[in-house]
């Protein structure tokens, strides 16, 4: 995976793979508000298949409420859909975004991590009593609410429009 980030991915947000509620994508929207309240420009980039429209009521649901709040902010999100190469799509993500329930790992993550974007984790609800993601990913990386999420990012994110990588992502990772 490459590290080359382009010029706008220092303030643009991604998540890989969103479809599903486990995934929870209006987690990443959120941290997006709270970041634009700053008063910077944020960007949040969802990778992958969009939610299920026709699937069980709780697709449905969770599709209808996520679309809603994607059109809520404009042009600020972009819906990037399936992608075969998601190295070249990682250079547009200098942060990416676990904002899911549960994961037993999170794969897209680790892909992140490698191409030298910021990881922010949400400590996974689900299995937050058993530990939640702090079994899988350094304690430093991991937030419990969108706040915390955009304030990780308002604190680490350099000032320099040029980046090679992100501070303490592959650090971290090593």
């Amino acid at each position: 995976i490459t590290t080359t980030k382009t010029d706008s991915a220092r303030k643009t947000l991604g998540v890989i793979g969103w479809a599903t509620p486990a995934k929870d994508a209006a987690w990443a929207l959120d941290t997006l508000t709270a970041l634009t309240d700053s008063g910077e420009e944020w960007r949040l980039r969802l990778v992958g298949a969009e939610p299920r429209i026709n699937g069980t009521a709780g697709e449905a649901a969770y599709a209808a409420d996520v679309m809603a709040q994607i059109a809520s902010l404009g042009s600020r999100v972009e819906l990037v859909g399936q992608v075969t190469d998601i190295p070249a799509e990682l250079e547009n993500i200098g942060i990416i975004i676990s904002s899911s329930t549960r994961e037993s790992f999170h794969y897209g993550l680790a892909e992140g991590v490698a191409s030298g974007a910021l990881p922010v984790v949400r400590n996974w609800p689900s299995l937050a009593p058993f530990g939640g993601a702090h079994g899988t990913w350094p304690d430093e990386w991991i937030v419990d609410t969108p706040e915390e999420a955009a304030q990780r990012i308002l604190t680490t994110v350099p000032e320099s429009s040029q980046i090679d990588h992100l501070p303490d992502a592959q650090e971290s990772a090593r």
